[in-house]
Parts: C-alpha cells; structure tokens; sequence
C-alpha cells in the first residue's frame, strides 16, 4: 500500500489522533471512501492509533446491513455518504478532555 492509498491514510489518520490526544484506543471511529459505492470502516474495538488492514472492513455505501465486525457507527456513516456524495472520510473521535467536561 502506498500513502496515496485510502487504507494507509485513514492508518494514518488514526495514529495522528492518538498521540495528538484526541482518541483513546478503541474511542471513537473512522471510515474513508475508496470509489462512489465503497467505503471502509473501523472494526468494532479497534484501537484507532494501532490500525492496520485487518481493522478496516469493506462496505457498499448503499448496503442494508453491516458486516460482522464493523464499527456499531457504520451505518451512520453510510447515510452521510449517501446523502453528501462530496464527502471523502468521516472522523468519530472522543477527545478525553472534552468527555471530561460532559462529565463535570
């Protein structure tokens, strides 16, 4: 896989929000689109700054059911890319410090 590759960006991606603190571990989701009718998602408990390929389960953006082992936001992001087809990668992050001031 190359960098200009969708799965070694969200990769990426995912180990940037790690150690800039804005994940931790399996917090949150990700999902890139790899053509108008497929996308990958982030397995469900995947640690986000950690990915590698056997994290990312591929998914028709018009699919009614969600394959084993997706992230339970998968079809949350379906919807966004059915209905923005503009829209080239989605990022569910949980920054501790902002889940902190929900907590106070």
């Amino acid at each position: 896989m190359t960098e200009s590759d969708p799965r070694t960006q969200i990769m990426t991606i995912g180990e940037r929000l790690s150690t800039s603190g804005l994940v931790r571990q399996s917090e949150g989701n990700l999902s890139i689109r790899l053509t108008h009718s497929r996308c990958v998602v982030t397995s469900t408990g995947s640690d986000l700054g950690r990915l590698d390929k056997s994290d990312l389960v591929e998914i028709a953006v018009d699919a009614t059911e969600i394959p084993p082992g997706a992230s339970s936001e998968s079809q949350l992001h379906l919807e966004l890319y059915r209905k923005r087809p503009e829209i080239g990668a989605i990022v569910h992050a949980h920054p501790p410090r902002l889940l902190q001031l929900d907590a106070e």
